[in-house]
């Protein structure tokens, strides 16, 4: 799940809206635009096992409509032992980038930043895992006691034994550079220098937005997509490289080369149902955003399961299988920006184009979930977008915003058909599922204020 996607960076200064990145990503790429059949989800595969089941476009599609009418998690029990991240105060500012499967959070920590204006800049920033109950921060990196401009930390991923997190200079959403560090969370030591984002093909320089870049980690490799040109592409009419994008992998400790792990592919999302049965496996997207030779609307969500996942693994394990268990195209016109798995369910979101008959339109968004139990087709209202779609074997968690960057944060019980909603924040939401456990966003408030305009975080567990 992107956060920011899961699947979106979370600086301390953040007001970045990812419906800007995956736009932005898009446009970067590919300039591709959906045509299509605008009525209900369509024919879909996917695998589970070896066995492929298909579903018809009539057969077994339930709609969930989208409102904040929904009842409250909270107040109906659905999640408890709720607790806040410490207030953020003038020495000490956080920022989250990813919920652990504890229920801890990995976040950047820092000094308060001074106004920015107009012309923004980063600032460096430590990196800790924070257990929200107790207040108490495991440092990671030793955050600067001043503020002091530099590389600022964005995107991360945590598990029991490591981190990972992204460092870069970039003050603009869609155009994020990164350098990826990895440490152990268990046995202290010096962060690792992993990887670095391309920033230079065939002499151009490129990047991706935010959200595009999410380190995943399996077992003691960290995974992430990066720009690249595909083989056999050409240059487009402007002269400018044809890009795609590429999954990649490297053991923690960088004791050997980066890898390619998928040609074509990009949002690699950890499998939270894999994660619980102790095989870890992740899913990925590829679509023309990954691979600009694909043509029209559809797309596919692979899994991809490596050869060993244990800590300590050999660092010549090669991945074992990678599959394709759903392919087809989105219901409405729709492009998909974000995939998450859990076992043999599919989860697509992406957004919608205006409806030309209805000048009224805004176009929106679209997310359905496809399970061997029927499809479950959520309405969202015209103009909303949607992400940070999260799958477990209970629940899909997942945000909306407007383009007044204000939404909601849901969480639906696939057992019971039932959704719900978190408590929301000015600005992007960031909701996320781990484990037992769900973060979602909330505003900071003051005594003389409602609210800062400022987000905190919120962890409670599920029930």
């Amino acid at each position: 799940m992107r956060i920011d996607s899961q699947r979106r960076p979370t600086p301390r200064s953040a007001g970045a809206a990812l419906l800007v990145a995956t736009t932005a990503t898009t446009a970067l790429l590919t300039g591709c635009t959906g045509s299509g059949s605008t009525d209900r989800p369509e024919a879909m595969t996917h695998a589970a096992g070896p066995t492929a089941i298909t579903t018809a476009r009539s057969t077994g599609v339930r709609e969930v409509a989208v409102t904040d009418s929904a009842p409250k998690a909270i107040t109906a029990g659905r999640v408890t032992e709720v607790a806040t991240l410490p207030a953020p105060t003038a020495a000490q500012d956080w920022g989250f980038m990813a919920l652990a499967p504890n229920g801890r959070l990995l976040v950047n920590v820092g000094p308060a930043e001074p106004d920015q204006g107009q012309d923004p800049v980063t600032y460096r920033s430590g990196v800790g895992l924070l257990d929200p109950h107790s207040g108490r921060l495991q440092t990671l990196v030793q955050p600067p006691a001043t503020a002091t401009r530099g590389p600022e930390t964005h995107e991360g991923d945590v598990t029991g034994q490591s981190a990972v997190w992204n460092v870069g200079s970039s003050t603009q959403i869609d155009r994020l550079d990164f350098t990826l560090y990895g440490s152990s969370v268990t046995g202290g030591g010096t962060p690792v220098k992993v990887a670095a984002s391309n920033r230079v093909l065939n002499g151009e320089q490129v990047s991706l937005p935010g959200g595009v870049n999410q380190p995943t980690i399996l077992g003691n490799r960290v995974y992430w997509a990066d720009a690249t040109r595909p083989a056999g592409t050409k240059a487009s009419r402007s002269g400018r490289p044809v890009l795609g994008i590429s999954i990649y992998s490297r053991d923690l400790t960088a004791a050997t080369d980066r890898r390619t792990e998928a040609a074509s592919g990009w949002l690699p999302e950890r499998d939270l149902c894999a994660e619980a049965s102790g095989a870890p496996a992740l899913s990925y997207l590829r679509s023309p955003v990954s691979d600009p030779s694909l043509t029209g609307r559809k797309v596919e969500v692979h899994r991809l399961i490596p050869a060993a996942t244990t800590t300590p693994a050999p660092t010549t394990a090669r991945t074992a299988a990678d599959s394709v268990i759903w392919q087809g195209r989105p219901v409405r016109n729709g492009t998909a920006t974000e995939a998450t798995a859990c076992g043999s369910s599919v989860a697509l979101l992406g957004s919608t184009p205006e409806n030309p008959k209805d000048p009224a339109s805004l176009g929106g968004s679209f997310l359905t979930l496809y399970q061997p139990g029927g499809t479950i087709d959520f309405k969202l209202p015209d103009g909303t977008s949607v992400d940070n779609a999260g799958l477990t074997e209970r629940w899909l968690a997942f945000s909306t915003y407007n383009g007044d960057l204000d939404g909601g944060q849901y969480l639906y019980d696939r057992p019971g058909n039932k959704l719900y909603q978190l408590p929301a924040a000015p600005g992007m939401q960031a909701v996320s599922l781990r484990g037992d456990y769900v973060s979602w966003s909330i505003p900071v408030r003051t005594k003389n204020a409602p609210t800062t305009g400022e987000r905190s975080t919120q962890v409670g567990r599920l029930n």
